[in-house]
């Protein structure tokens, strides 16, 4: 049975099924159903991180470009290094955030051909590898970083524990852990505002004053 027919087959993910070439067959309904149109794990996640760059860049710049106007002073003083400046970070930023998608594919595409199934420690792996990208950035961003992963954790932690039973929904419990997120930033803020970037702090310190 090719993939395709596979897909026909199951009302729940049937809708798939016009993602797939005939005559393909994955060897993992998993891999058919994150790259339904190739077969070769590798392959497919290269061509995902090839096509998500330049994406990423126009966000990333984005966002940097947003930055800048709050030291407008800055840029004009020296514009051909505020440029410099934010084509290396930007292009830094993309590296970091293009690998990580990619290896959360790949670590376990590559795992359950390996072992043939999905094993708890593969999950672990490819949260070691992926976060292991953080090093790619400078050591200035990485707290900043590493409090957004904390936030995405905590809310994927609250959305399994409702799944497997845990614990009930709460309404408005994504505020719980929002504000929480936002307590611990704006202690930062109060006590070591060193630990937040200089374009961040600046933004914090025009919308919050001075202590």
């Amino acid at each position: 049975m090719t993939t395709k027919q596979f897909f026909e087959s199951h009302n729940t993910i049937k809708h798939l099924a016009k993602y797939v070439p005939d005559g393909i067959k994955h060897d993992y309904i998993i891999c058919a159903m994150e790259h339904p149109n190739q077969t070769n794990c590798f392959h497919a996640n290269a061509s995902r991180w090839v096509r998500s760059l330049p994406g990423i860049f126009k966000l990333y710049g984005a966002l940097n470009v947003l930055m800048m106007l709050f030291n407008l002073k800055r840029a004009a003083r020296d514009p051909a290094g505020t440029a410099l400046h934010l084509l290396k970070a930007t292009s830094r930023s993309t590296l970091f955030f293009s690998l990580v998608v990619c290896a959360c594919f790949n670590v376990l595409c590559a795992s359950r051909r390996t072992i043939g199934y999905d094993a708890f420690p593969a999950f672990l792996l490819n949260g070691l590898i992926a976060g292991s990208y953080i090093f790619i950035e400078p050591s200035s961003r990485r707290t900043e970083l590493g409090m957004y992963m904390l936030l995405r954790a905590i809310e994927s932690q609250w959305d399994l524990g409702i799944k497997k039973g845990w614990w009930r929904a709460v309404k408005g419990g994504q505020l719980v852990y929002s504000a929480l997120s936002v307590g611990v930033l704006m202690s930062l803020y109060q006590h070591d505002p060193s630990s937040i970037r200089s374009g961040y702090l600046s933004v914090m310190t025009r919308l919050f004053g001075h202590n």
